[in-house]
């Protein structure tokens, strides 16, 4: 679906005065590259460190790729009914 800007200045101008910071704080995420779309779902950026458990968690997952231990992308949407 193609959406135009005049589109978007549309929707900006329904969103209701005490909703301003919000939307605004959406969209400047948006145009600062702290969201992303994959596969039409919206994923907030996170660059911080990882944490102890986060790098295990990353070492545990990597080594069950190499043991052949995964699912595919497409599998996960499927159980997920997505």
């Amino acid at each position: 679906m193609s959406v135009k800007k005049q589109d978007l200045h549309d929707l900006v101008e329904q969103i209701k005065e005490e909703h301003n910071k919000t939307a605004y704080d959406v969209l400047n995420k948006f145009v600062q590259g702290e969201f992303t779309v994959i596969d039409g779902t919206v994923v907030e950026c996170d660059d911080s460190p990882f944490t102890k458990e986060e790098k295990e968690a990353v070492e545990e997952a990597e080594s069950n790729i190499n043991n052949g231990e995964y699912v595919t992308f497409e599998e996960l949407k499927d159980d997920l009914k997505l």
